[in-house]
C-alpha cells in the first residue's frame, strides 16, 4: 500500500509541475463517482463545440508567448481545429491569474464537430508547446448524441 501511495505522489507532483508550466489551474479528475472529467465533452451531432482553450499567460494577463496546438490524432467521425481567439480562461480562484477570469485573453481554441448523423463516441488527441519550451499530450474523448 505504501509503495501504491508513494508512486501515485511521485505523479501527482509531476502532474502539478507540469500544470504550473503552463500556467494552468491544477484539475485532478477522478472519473468515479459520477465525476466526468475535463477531456470528456458531450455534443450533438453535426455541432461544432469549444472542446479547449489553451493559453499561457503572465500574472497581468498578458500572453507569455504563443503557443503551438497541433493535432497529433484526427478524430475518425468528424474534425476537431485549433485556432487563435479570446476567452475566458478560468483559472482557479486561488490562483495568481484568477483576476484574468473577468476578461477575454489571448490563446488557442480547439473545437470539434462530429460527421453529420454520427451517433457514438470520438476520440483526438492534441500536442501543446509552450514558447518557453515545455510540451503536453492531452486526449479528449466526445460524446456525440
Amino acid at each position: 500500500m505504501r509503495i501504491a501511495i508513494s508512486v501515485l505522489a511521485i505523479l501527482l507532483s509531476s502532474a502539478i509541475a507540469e500544470a504550473r508550466h503552463f500556467h494552468m489551474p491544477i484539475i485532478i479528475s477522478v472519473p468515479s463517482g459520477g465525476h466526468v472529467p475535463n477531456n470528456v465533452k458531450t455534443t450533438l451531432s453535426g455541432k461544432q463545440i469549444k472542446v479547449a482553450f489553451w493559453r499561457e499567460l503572465n500574472p497581468d494577463c498578458t500572453a507569455i508567448g504563443d503557443l503551438v496546438v497541433k493535432l497529433s490524432k484526427t478524430p475518425e467521425h468528424g474534425r476537431a481545429h485549433a485556432s487563435k481567439g479570446k476567452d475566458f480562461p478560468g483559472y482557479h480562484s486561488t490562483n495568481i491569474r484568477a483576476a484574468c477570469n473577468k476578461r477575454r485573453v489571448s490563446g488557442t481554441l480547439v473545437h470539434y464537430a462530429s460527421k453529420r448523423g454520427f451517433i457514438g463516441t470520438d476520440r483526438f488527441t492534441v500536442e501543446v508547446f509552450s514558447s518557453s519550451g515545455g510540451h503536453q499530450t492531452k486526449s479528449y474523448t466526445i460524446n456525440v448524441k
